[in-house]
């Protein structure tokens, strides 16, 4: 099992835990996780990532700009 596939299974089984022991153990893990995942983008800066579709951006950022605003459909046509 590849090791960031063991830190979230264990992470899953310490559920069962008493709490101070999960609590501690889980601290540890999600630490081991961060300083993976930073060494994998400090060793690969311009790895290749997702770009998301303008399109879809656009929508996005006028549904938070005026999902607060009232509904006038006539003024967007």
């Amino acid at each position: 099992m590849p090791l960031i596939q063991s830190i979230f299974h264990e992470l899953d089984l310490l559920r069962t835990f008493p709490s101070n022991t999960r609590i501690s153990t889980s601290d540890l893990l999600g630490t081991a996780l961060v300083n993976i995942y930073y060494e994998i983008f400090r060793e690969n800066p311009t790895m290749e990532r997702r770009k998301d579709s303008s399109f879809a951006q656009n929508i996005l950022i006028y549904i938070n700009e005026n999902y607060n605003k009232k509904n006038n459909f006539k003024a967007a046509f």
